[in-house]
C-alpha cells in the first residue's frame, strides 16, 4: 500500500513536468506492487479534468486501444511502451498553455483551473440534447451528475449522447468518435473512470465547434 501511496505521487509529479520517464518509473513501481498498470490511467484522468478547458481530447480517445495492445504485447518493453502512451499523452495535454494567443476567455485569472458545475439533477435524456444544442455546459452536466448518483450505466444515457454528438457537423466528426471511444473506455476501465470521461465528453459536446455553421 505504501509503494501504491509513492507511485500515485509520483504519478502526479510526472503529470505536473510531463516527464515520461518518470511515469514509465511509477507505472512499474505500481504494477510490481500488485497493481493493475491502469490505475495509474484513472488517476490521472480523474486528477487532470479539472484542467482540460475543452473537455476530452485524444488521450481519453485512443486509451482503451493503447491498454488493447498493451495486452497483447509480446514483450514488457512493449506493454509499458503501450500503457504509458495515454498517460504521456494526457501530461502533455494539460502542460500546453490555454490558449495560443494569451490567456483563455474561460480562465480570466491565468490559473490553469477549469472546474465543472456541482449541480445535479435528474437524468433526462431530452434535457441533456437540449442543453448540449444550447451550448449551455452548466444545464447539460447535471444531469450527468445525476445519472452517475443513480449509477445508471453508459448504455442507458448513450443514446442521448449520441443524438447529441450527431446534431452537427462537430469538430470534424470528433464528437462521434469520442461518444463511441468514451464508453468503450468506461467498459474497458470501470465505474472509477466513468464521472472524469462524462464530464470531459460533455464538455466536449457543448464547445465542439459545429462546422456546418462556419461561412
Amino acid at each position: 500500500g505504501e509503494r501504491r501511496t509513492r507511485a500515485m505521487a509520483g504519478i502526479e509529479a510526472g503529470i505536473a513536468d510531463n516527464d515520461r520517464a518518470q511515469l514509465a518509473g511509477e507505472i512499474v513501481r505500481l504494477e510490481e506492487a500488485g497493481f493493475e498498470a491502469s490505475e495509474a490511467l484513472v488517476h490521472g484522468f480523474r486528477l487532470c479534468n479539472d484542467r482540460l478547458e475543452d473537455g476530452m481530447t485524444h488521450a481519453h480517445a485512443a486509451a482503451g486501444d493503447w491498454l488493447t495492445l498493451a495486452a497483447r504485447a509480446k514483450t514488457p518493453a512493449e506493454r509499458l511502451a503501450a500503457q504509458l502512451e495515454p498517460l504521456g499523452h494526457l501530461a502533455w495535454d494539460v502542460g500546453r498553455p490555454n490558449s495560443f494567443f494569451g490567456r483563455s476567455n474561460h480562465d480570466p485569472d491565468g490559473s490553469g483551473e477549469f472546474p465543472y458545475s456541482a449541480a445535479t439533477a435528474e437524468w433526462d435524456a431530452r434535457g441533456f440534447v437540449a442543453a448540449v444544442e444550447a451550448e449551455d455546459e452548466i444545464a447539460a452536466i447535471a444531469p450527468i451528475r445525476g445519472a452517475l448518483a443513480a449509477n445508471l450505466p453508459y448504455q442507458t444515457i448513450a443514446g442521448a449522447i449520441g443524438e447529441a454528438a450527431l446534431a452537427h457537423y462537430a469538430d470534424f466528426g470528433h464528437c462521434a468518435i469520442y461518444t463511441l471511444k468514451a464508453g468503450q473506455l468506461i467498459d474497458r476501465l470501470g465505474d472509477g473512470v466513468a464521472e472524469p470521461v462524462l464530464l470531459a465528453l460533455t464538455r466536449m459536446l457543448v464547445r465542439a465547434t459545429r462546422e456546418e455553421r462556419l461561412p
